[in-house]
């Protein structure tokens, strides 16, 4: 299956499945008061940083050597002994998570009233990693409807569950987290259905030791990521409250509909990457492709951007509109982090996946060190422009470093105009961009704009049988 039909297909499936989890805004937002729902937002970010360290980023090293290992008849052992170390170690979090509840419950919120939250997240954990593992099996066996048909059961499940369990049972916070566990439990046991006739719980240690190599250096670069996403989180409880955490999360999963493209990506790049890589005009072909890919995020991110203030008002009641002026940013800041999928592959090339960690240690330390020093003195508003700019320094030097180890000739013009234009709309939408008209005249403005500039690399990128 081509590029184009591929990211289309995720990128619907992907739109379909946040546009269930964005419904899950409006709707618990107005049922949960700030502190609780920011409470939730903290026990979800906890255990999101367990599940990466249960997966050990061995879903990096199957799509990193899938194909090599499928030129091998191999493929199968590959698969196997991903999915029986995960089995393993994600158990192993899970039980060391649940033993720990209290204490984490102590540590967050100053007692145990949370403890039983904590531990049904913590069953969730397996799930959760045995069905990132399948997706991933399923973009390499090009089963994109099967992904999407799968990845929409489980957030459909979530969303129906979570409101039977918190509006009919009554069960509250843990409603909402009992609600992921039997979503997740749904999922997995389709995907065991789907292929458990392949599944033999074997590892060989040659395979292993080989994904180990490759993934366990990107191990810290993942944690440094959610530490870089997430942990602000506990920053904002501490020297705000979990009020504003509250608000900060509603914004932030609004603004997260633009992490549909870096799951739309992430789930087309990698396959279609390491299926053509070394192939003949490969280079040119990937150039084409980013700069279709970035004007098209960016053409929806203007318009999103000159409506933000709009459409959170919309979803979320009076008590969370503080968290207007932060929808863009953390929008524009989800693109700049996606963006890192298409030029930052040159780490993985060459294999030196460390200096992944290393970038990322380093934009993880700018980020709390912004955060530190001036939330204070600014408050909530300080979170997203420092994670904004953390992001940014990120891109920069992966996307140096990789064009220093296998050069590809991105264009950093095209990106560097669209960024700028972003960051003046969130600035002035405030002060100028009141009325609906002058907003939806602007945003055809823009998108006629964008079109005719990039005409020449659309036609090309739609009518070639390669993409």
């Amino acid at each position: 299956m081509s590029f184009t039909k591929n990211l289309i297909i995720y990128g619907l499936g992907t739109v379909l499945v946040k546009i269930a989890s964005i419904i899950f805004v409006p709707i618990f937002t107005r049922f949960f008061s700030p502190e609780i729902f920011g409470a939730y937002d903290l026990i979800l970010s906890v255990c999101i940083l367990f599940y990466l360290i249960a997966i050990l980023q061995l879903d990096s090293g199957l799509s990193r050597f899938y194909y090599e290992e499928k030129k091998k008849n191999r493929q199968e052992k590959l698969v196997n002994t991903v999915i029986t170390t995960i089995i393993i170690t994600s158990l192993t979090v899970s039980l060391t998570l649940i033993f720990s509840s209290s204490l984490i419950s102590q540590l967050l919120f100053g007692s145990k009233i949370y403890k039983s939250a904590i531990i049904i997240c913590a069953i969730t954990v397996p799930l959760y990693s045995l069905h990132a593992i399948f997706s991933t099996i399923l973009r390499f066996q090009d089963k994109a409807k099967t992904f999407i048909g799968m990845n929409l059961l489980q957030v459909i499940s979530m969303l129906f569950s979570s409101i039977f369990l918190v509006f009919y049972f009554e069960l509250g916070i843990e409603g909402l987290f009992l609600g992921i566990l039997f979503s997740y439990f749904i999922s997995v046991s389709g995907f065991f259905l789907w292929i458990f006739t392949k599944i033999k719980l074997k590892i060989d240690n040659k395979l292993l030791i080989k994904l180990f190599k490759f993934s366990f250096p990107t191990v810290p670069s993942a944690i440094l990521g959610w530490v870089n996403n997430y942990a602000t989180r506990i920053i904002i409880v501490i020297y705000l409250s979990v009020f504003e955490n509250g608000v900060y999360a509603a914004a932030f999963k609004l603004g997260a509909v633009f992490l549909i493209f870096d799951v739309a990506l992430r789930m087309t790049w990698s396959p279609f990457f390491w299926k053509n890589f070394g192939k003949t005009n490969n280079i040119e072909n990937l150039r084409t492709i980013y700069l279709v890919i970035i004007s098209m995020i960016f053409s929806i991110l203007f318009v999103f951007i000159i409506f933000s203030h709009d459409i959170f008002k919309a979803f979320t009641p009076s008590d969370y509109w503080e968290g207007t002026i932060i929808v863009g940013l953390l929008a524009l800041s989800n693109v700049v982090f996606s963006t890192i999928n298409i030029v930052g592959m040159g780490p993985d090339i060459v294999k030196k996946t460390h200096l992944i960690s290393l970038f990322n240690g380093v934009a993880f330390l700018l980020n709390i060190i912004l955060v530190l020093n001036y939330i204070d003195a600014f408050g909530l508003i300080v979170v997203p422009v420092s994670l904004l700019i953390s992001n940014c320094i990120l891109l920069l030097l992966l996307w140096f470093k990789s064009e220093k180890l296998y050069y590809i000739g991105y264009s950093y013009k095209h990106f560097l105009l669209y960024f700028s234009i972003s960051i003046i709309l969130i600035f002035i939408i405030d002060t100028y961009l009141t009325s609906f008209l002058y907003k939806s005249i602007i945003s055809v403005i823009f998108l006629i704009s964008m079109f005719i500039l990039n005409k020449k690399n659309f036609i090309k990128f739609f009518n070639s049988s390669l993409y």
